[in-house]
């Protein structure tokens, strides 16, 4: 629905620009990796990655790993199938690849060069949810945007484990690679069944995309096949915060990112889901310690 229509002729028609900007906030889609944070996710690094340097005498036949293998390709090519109907796929410099746990991989150096990777084994759990990639398809191989800062950081990555005390930038530096792999590999979601507690990120999501809709949490929450109590419930445990808070903080991060692009106080009311301006102007000082139009000033300063 359109903002003018949403909101009848109080909407502000000034600086239509800004206007269309404000609006991007509430009407773009988002899914799952959208609604992610740190503390959703639990990567366990089982042993150090392998730096492989390859010659015309390497290859994989048929085995199976217990858990994830994600390879980069650092030079050389090599051609992959992961199970053994799956199809043949390419690997080159600044391409990722990820092996699924349980399933057979086969592999065989190509090319006069030999064919080198880095490769880590891992599990990665979304809490309270299961195995990450159980609610996400991802099109593997993959090549990864700036193949050279990638191979960078994942030989930073691998510096890392003889560097004491740094177990949480080897994690951060896994993440950061593994998580530009999943964006770029980005398929489709893989919808939950009813005994999962993903569908608390279901309801982070559906907050996010009616951000300006004065009964957003009972549209978050309509869907949910479980108690409404129980659902805030869990949601809280999972967010820290029960869906109405979660939304009020959502609406207060996009009220100050368009006040400091400098959006009117009326425009950044509407556009965050509040409909009376002095009633915003109230809310966003007591959270922000100054008034709207202090903000913007001291932001644009």
């Amino acid at each position: 629905m359109d903002k003018n229509d949403q909101f009848g002729s109080s909407f502000p028609t000034s600086s239509p620009a800004r206007v269309t900007a404000a609006s991007q906030l509430s009407t773009e889609p988002r899914g799952l990796l959208d609604v992610l944070r740190p503390q959703d996710l639990h990567l366990s690094l089982n042993g150090r990655p392998f730096d492989q340097n390859q010659d015309d005498r390497w290859s994989i036949d048929g085995v199976v790993y217990p858990d994830y293998d994600f390879f980069l390709c650092l030079r050389g090519f090599a051609e992959f199938q992961i199970g053994q109907e799956g199809p043949r796929l390419s690997m080159g410099p600044g391409v990722g690849l990820l092996c699924p746990p349980g399933i057979p991989i086969y592999a065989r150096k190509t090319g006069q060069e030999n064919f080198r990777a880095i490769a880590q084994h891992f599990f990665l759990n979304l809490a309270g949810a299961g195995d990450f990639f159980s609610f996400v398809q991802v099109d593997s191989p993959v090549v990864m945007p700036e193949p050279d800062l990638m191979i960078g950081d994942y030989r930073r990555f691998v510096a890392l484990f003889n560097q004491p005390g740094s177990s949480v930038l080897r994690s951060s530096v896994f993440l950061s690679l593994l998580f530009t792999f999943v964006r770029e590999g980005f398929e489709r979601e893989v919808p939950a069944d009813r005994t999962s507690f993903r569908f608390v990120f279901d309801v982070a999501r559906r907050l996010e995309d009616a951000l300006t809709l004065p009964d957003a949490v009972d549209r978050a929450l309509e869907p949910v096949p479980f108690s409404r109590d129980y659902a805030v419930r869990m949601f809280r445990r999972h967010f820290g915060v029960p869906p109405k808070e979660y939304l009020l903080q959502r609406r207060m991060n996009a009220a100050r990112e368009l006040l400091a692009a400098g959006n009117s106080v009326k425009q950044t009311a509407f556009s965050c889901g509040f409909r009376d301006e002095l009633y915003f102007s109230r809310f966003f000082s007591h959270r922000e310690g100054m008034s709207p139009r202090e903000y913007r000033r001291t932001s644009r300063s």
